[in-house]
């Protein structure tokens, strides 16, 4: 009898901390976009309140209503990679100030510059790196294309970043 191996996908937890006090519709239509991105990979995201006992593959983002002073002044968030095995001792921050500041420079909804945050940020702790790509969800900063990419559902991660994020899906 032959035997047959069946890979049991998890979803992976997103625990998110809302210290900024977002609208709770502005959180879901952000959390929904970013869903659907990380469904394009492969990836079921679940976003989760924080309350109870975190698992230890659970990954943190918090987002907060200020921003510390050394960061590059176009920055809307950071990710703290800590050399682990457990995913939440690392841990990724938005500063929604800089999120409402980009979108009125780009004149794009608030909800959609958040979404590409929250992505990016999301993805540096997924990946566990802190490179940046040329184009897609890891470019470095936020403009206008990017934006349009991803009202139209195509803003995406590079091939080779979608292949680690799939196979780091079966590893947590």
């Amino acid at each position: 009898m032959a035997a047959v191996l069946l890979l049991t996908f998890v979803p992976i937890h997103i625990r998110l901390v809302d210290r900024a006090g977002l609208p709770a519709k502005l959180r879901t239509d952000a959390q929904r976009t970013v869903q659907a991105i990380f469904n394009k990979t492969g990836l079921s995201l679940q976003f989760v309140e924080c309350s109870g006992e975190p698992n230890p593959n659970d990954y943190f983002l918090q987002i907060v209503n200020l921003r510390p002073k050394h960061l590059a002044p176009d920055s809307a968030g950071s990710a703290v990679l800590v050399p682990s095995p457990r995913p939440g001792d690392s841990y990724a921050v938005i500063w929604f100030p800089e999120v409402e500041s980009a979108a009125q420079s780009l004149q794009a909804p608030v909800s959609s510059v958040l979404a590409a945050s929250m992505a990016h940020e999301i993805g540096h702790l997924l990946l566990h790196s802190s490179r940046h790509s040329h184009s897609g969800v890891m470019s470095p900063r936020i403009d206008r294309r990017q934006i349009r990419l991803l009202e139209r559902g195509e803003l995406l991660f590079t091939s080779a970043e979608s292949a680690r994020l799939g196979s780091s899906a079966y590893n947590n």
